[in-house]
């Protein structure tokens, strides 16, 4: 991750999409966007108005931003369950922080909370998701804005490739106008 601070609430965000997009794991389901963007994101904010970029919080911050991402990501191998078993009360622990220091809707957290450790436990139990559907009570959450990371590897795959131009008619009876 580069160096840039943050200096408002839209670069906290901007910041989350990049690690979203440069990080190697999927995208996070829609309960953690939700979750990041509506409180986690403000939590980064405050500690860096308060304390800046190179405080110790900050780098905590960050680095829980980090974990948070990576608990939720499949887990195909058993020692990575292991690591994500050793790390989930540290990673509760500070959330619990964060949602307490700015103030997270009670009923939210705990929503979010009880969906993440299904999640977390399903990941140690058999590496994947697949089974499960998180619908946390309070679910006014929306997806994370931001591009596969995916996409990215599609676009240089095809980069050097040929691509025909097509333009469509401006005709009134074209086909939109008949729906």
């Amino acid at each position: 991750m580069s160096r840039q601070t943050p200096t408002s609430p839209a670069s906290v965000r901007i910041l989350l999409r990049q690690l979203l997009v440069t990080e190697e794991w999927p995208l996070p389901p829609v309960f953690v966007t939700g979750f990041l963007e509506q409180c986690w994101c403000q939590y980064m904010q405050e500690i860096l108005d308060k304390e800046g970029d190179e405080s110790e919080a900050w780098e905590q911050a960050v680095g829980t931003l980090k974990l948070i991402l990576w608990s939720v990501a499949p887990k195909p191998d058993s020692g990575e369950r292991k690591r994500l078993s050793r790390n989930i009360p540290a990673l509760v622990r500070t959330l619990r922080q964060g949602i307490r220091h700015t103030g997270y809707p009670p009923g939210k957290a705990q929503s979010f909370l009880a969906t993440l450790s299904n999640w977390h436990l399903e990941l140690i139990r058999t590496g994947n998701t697949n089974s499960i559907e998180p619908r946390p009570e309070n679910d006014d959450t929306a997806p994370l804005p931001v591009l596969d990371p995916n996409f990215n590897r599609f676009l240089e795959l095809y980069n050097n490739a040929d691509i025909e131009q097509i333009e469509l008619s401006s005709d009134r009876e074209g086909i939109g106008h008949h729906l």
